[in-house]
């Protein structure tokens, strides 16, 4: 059921009058409330611990685009257009280009079931490793293959002599999120459920049954890593240690930012054995833009969940004003990279613009000379041609 809050920010029109106000005493990163007038002399406010304060907000920048040009709509002070000429300024710059690009129809070398999964894959191999690590008392066990069709997968673990196989159900949630559940028997049945998250500059992996449970946590911005599995109040299992990031990593890595017009970010991790979290944040003015990658390499393929979050920040508040969230996939395919871009769903999606471009897709396509595609570091501006759909 919907929230009554929710429809009656979704009632606002007929806006008058627009104040934010600081609700602390400090000169710089203020702490915000909203204030507005609107229709037969209603106002509304919320404050920024306010459950519903993002969705306000959003919800009042539409009204006010829309009825600028025909209403006498008055802002309280300079500081209150100052705010809100920033949250407009940074809806207007974001717009997605090249429309004509778009396409509702996907390429069914992108379209199977195996490349939705494919970000989530190395987490859940991890956490089942260190899951079977604890269980047997064994640190030798290590995951072989994680091989399947569509969302039913078989997961073997090896110990020396040792074959373990065990079987998944995976599926995604959102793009963000993706669950699994498996069962095994070991002296007693266990039934498991697990799932994987991305969330702004932290992922993680998490697995329970009645019992146990464990979870694999990085965080980019802490510099943090945490791996456990416990049964009741012992922990079985328990590391810290983050893989190594070498510089070739990192220059491929850039090299497909820049390839993808994706300023390059300030830090960096590698998660697993070949994903990694990518992580910055920078402030101009009042407004502070967050940006988050997840991205999983193969030898002739890269994922990437691209997030870029606007909005307030204090210490380590966040108050999101606008974020646009994007799934970005390259492949190899002899001698050319096709790159899919589309744009998704997140928390806030506000603009008519995003609302437009969701569930359609955009296709690039660059000519290499390299065949590894980890390898392919020469890009040249003349060989960028625009994708025929159905054609070469």
């Amino acid at each position: 059921m919907i929230k009554q809050e929710l429809i009656e920010i979704s009632k606002i029109e007929d806006l008058k009058l627009i104040y934010f106000y600081s609700i602390n005493n400090e000169l710089k990163n203020k702490y915000y409330e909203l204030k507005i007038t609107y229709g037969d002399n209603l106002s509304m406010s919320y404050k920024y611990t306010d459950e519903y304060f993002d969705y306000f907000i959003s919800k009042v920048v539409s009204v006010y685009k829309k009825e600028k040009n025909k209403n006498n709509i008055i802002f309280l002070n300079d500081f209150s257009k100052k705010i809100f000429d920033e949250i407009l300024k940074k809806e207007d710059t974001h717009k997605i280009k090249q429309e004509i690009d778009l396409t509702d129809n996907r390429m069914s070398i992108f379209n199977t079931i195996t490349n939705d999964l494919s970000l989530s894959i190395p987490y859940i191999k991890e956490i089942l490793n260190n899951l079977f690590i604890a269980i047997y008392r064994d640190e030798n066990i290590k995951v072989e293959n994680f091989k399947g069709i569509n969302n039913r997968r078989l997961c073997t673990l090896k110990n020396n002599d040792k074959v373990i196989n065990i079987p998944l159900i995976l599926s995604k949630s959102k793009e963000d999120l993706f669950n699994f559940r498996f069962s095994i028997v070991n002296k007693q049945a266990y039934n498991f459920f697990g799932k994987v998250a991305f969330l702004n500059e932290h992922t993680f992996s998490y697995i329970k049954d009645e019992v146990i449970e464990g979870k694999c946590s990085y965080k980019v911005r802490e510099d943090d890593c945490v791996k456990y599995i416990n049964v009741k109040d012992e922990t079985l299992y328990y590391d810290n240690e983050t893989h190594f990031l070498n510089n070739i990593e990192q220059e491929i890595i850039n090299q497909y930012l820049n390839l993808l017009g994706i300023r390059l970010f300030s830090k960096m991790k590698k998660t697993c054995e070949n994903t990694y979290l990518l992580f910055d944040s920078v402030t101009t003015d009042s407004i502070t833009n967050r940006r988050t990658i997840n991205m999983v390499m193969y030898k002739d393929y890269i994922k990437m969940l691209y997030k870029s979050a606007y909005g307030l920040e204090k210490n380590n508040n966040f108050i999101i004003l606008d974020e646009e969230n994007e799934l970005i996939t390259i492949k190899l395919i002899e001698d050319k990279i096709i790159i899919e871009k589309a744009f998704i769903d997140g928390f806030i999606t506000s603009g008519d613009y995003k609302k437009n471009y969701l569930n359609k897709y955009k296709y690039l396509l660059y000519n290499i000379s390299k065949q590894n595609l980890m390898l392919a570091n020469q890009f040249k501006e003349e060989n960028i041609k625009k994708l025929e759909l159905g054609g070469k």
